[in-house]
């Protein structure tokens, strides 16, 4: 009984198969988002009158039949469109896969052809070794007899050695023929034999004529992300940013001559808009807990400036390498020129160049790290559309380092970090004159103070923010009092202390920072 459903499950397919037509298919677009890709495929078709059942194969085994979108050119009716997965490949048909084997195969039996001659040359030669006895023990030897014999070994042998020479050196190039050609067909194979979408398509035509069709369809097999290279010769010259686009695919097809678009939008993620529900307040009990929270410091630069006139430049316009294009929803960039991208090999392609006008000065927060950090100030960044990246920064066409590009930005002006420069010299020392623990009564009173030095040693003026901070306090018995300053501000918030000063070449400047804590004695506070 089983054996009858089998057959009879089978046979309506074999039937089927018979009447498809399958066609080859060219990639004739790929848009990629940050994450999966949409590939467009064009093949051309002859149909026959009536019905023609047509199949694309080769597709991405991730098909799925809801992105699949089919048009067509040419007097035929699409009637029908299925998407499915294929897991038994007939790769064996594929011509190119038999011209493989074949020509495997023609090698081989050169081959074991020339290891017969090769093992006869061998036995004759050994023949003749094994009978280079002349004459007779009671006869002697005969001149003339030695002399022929002696040319016969040698011609004979001397023959034998030559063509042994030369069939070696003829297997030697086969054996690595037959390597290159076994290691393309394991590769082959390994593709091959991977499942494979597949679409199926009904077509009906009134007579027998040519057409086109169109083919697109997503596939989770391919990405890009952002990068940039950040470029600056001096402080007085803007800044170029090149947006860059790092592209991988592992469909396992090589993209070989494609329109390409980069497209900052990402289908996988929900696109419903979200939904406020009700919010029922309730009691909370917080758990006991050991960590002490330090509040005030930040784990960000973030540079406070003031509004300044800001130095404008004969900006050119932006060398184009991709022409985008924005989307009510997200902005797409076009390659100007068809590119190859190979499968499981990374491939980076430029698209677009800007000069963005800057302001530059340095930072510093001795507190945590003792170095200053040259900071750009990008101003109407949000002119253009940028991504969160990572970003390669140069100073004279010399590597520097890194930073981040961080679109998370609300404000028209955006920080750049461009690294350490270790000819801004800063310290902070403690001044021991100034720095005390008294008690008094059941009080204890603890002073600090802070010098912040700053030195430029380079040869132009530098601006630059220095930045501290004063202890909070969160309980009414500690107070914090006697705050010295300076010329510095502080943040009624964060109580962050912020300076900023002009330097001029080999000029040093100093600031002070002082205040004073007052606590129970039996308080024992880390200061």
């Amino acid at each position: 009984m089983k054996k009858f459903v089998f057959i009879f499950i089978l046979l309506p397919f074999t039937l089927f198969a018979q009447n498809i037509t399958k066609v080859n298919s060219n990639i004739n677009e790929i848009k990629i988002f940050l994450n999966g890709a949409q590939i467009t495929r064009i093949s051309d078709i002859n149909l026959q009158k009536g019905d023609n059942k047509i199949l694309i194969s080769n597709l991405p085994d991730d098909l799925d039949p809801k992105t699949v979108n089919v048009k067509g050119q040419g007097d035929f009716i699409i009637q029908t469109v299925n998407a499915s997965i294929n897991y038994l490949s007939d790769y064996a048909k594929d011509p190119t896969y038999k011209i493989l084997k074949d020509s495997l195969e023609l090698l081989q039996q050169k081959l074991d052809k020339n290891n017969t001659i090769l093992q006869v040359y061998i036995e004759e030669e050994a023949m003749i070794k094994a009978n280079k006895t002349i004459g007779g023990t009671q006869n002697g030897t005969n001149v003339n007899e030695l002399i022929k014999a002696s040319e016969f070994f040698r011609s004979r042998l001397l023959d034998i050695k030559t063509r042994s020479l030369a069939i070696q050196r003829d297997n030697k190039e086969l054996l690595e023929a037959i390597n290159k050609l076994q290691n393309q067909i394991a590769s082959y194979e390994k593709i091959a034999k991977r499942p494979v979408g597949e679409i199926l398509l009904n077509l009906y035509a009134d007579k027998a004529t040519n057409g086109r069709l169109e083919v697109s369809y997503f596939t989770n097999y391919a990405n890009w992300r952002p990068s940039y290279d950040l470029r600056f010769v001096d402080l007085n010259n803007p800044i170029s940013l090149f947006l860059k686009g790092e592209i991988i695919q592992t469909t396992g097809e090589n993209w070989e001559n494609v329109k390409l678009i980069l497209s900052t939008s990402n289908p996988t993620i929900s696109q419903q808009k979200p939904k406020l529900y009700p919010w029922y307040l309730s009691v909370y009990m917080p758990k006991a807990t050991s960590d002490i929270e330090i509040r005030g410091q930040r784990e960000n630069i973030a540079v406070a400036y003031a509004e300044e006139e800001i130095k404008t430049y004969n900006k050119p316009a932006p060398v184009m390498m991709a022409i985008g294009y924005e989307t009510p929803i997200s902005m797409e960039y076009t390659l100007e020129a068809k590119i190859d991208v190979p499968s499981n090999q990374e491939k980076i392609v430029n698209i677009q160049s800007y000069d963005l006008p800057a302001k530059y000065l340095y930072y510093t927060a001795p507190k945590i790290d003792p170095d200053a950090f040259l900071i750009a100030n990008i101003y109407d960044w949000d002119k253009y559309y940028f991504l969160d990246g990572i970003a390669n920064i140069y100073c004279e066409n010399s590597f520097v380092g890194t930073t981040k590009i961080s679109s998370y930005q609300i404000e028209d002006t955006m920080q750049v970090s461009l690294g350490r420069d270790k000819n801004v010299i800063v310290t902070r020392n403690s001044i021991k004159d100034s720095t005390a623990k008294q008690l008094i009564g059941s009080k204890v009173k603890y002073i600090r103070a802070y010098e912040i030095v700053v030195r430029n040693n380079k040869k132009l003026p530098i601006e630059i923010i220095i930045e501290d901070q004063l202890p909070i306090s969160q309980q009414k018995e500690i107070e914090v009092t006697e705050i010295e300053v300076g010329n510095g501000k502080i943040d009624p918030d964060t109580k962050i202390v912020t300076w900023r000063y002009d330097i001029l070449p080999n000029q040093t400047v100093k600031t002070k920072l002082k205040f004073v804590v007052k606590s129970p004695k039996e308080l024992n506070l880390a200061l």
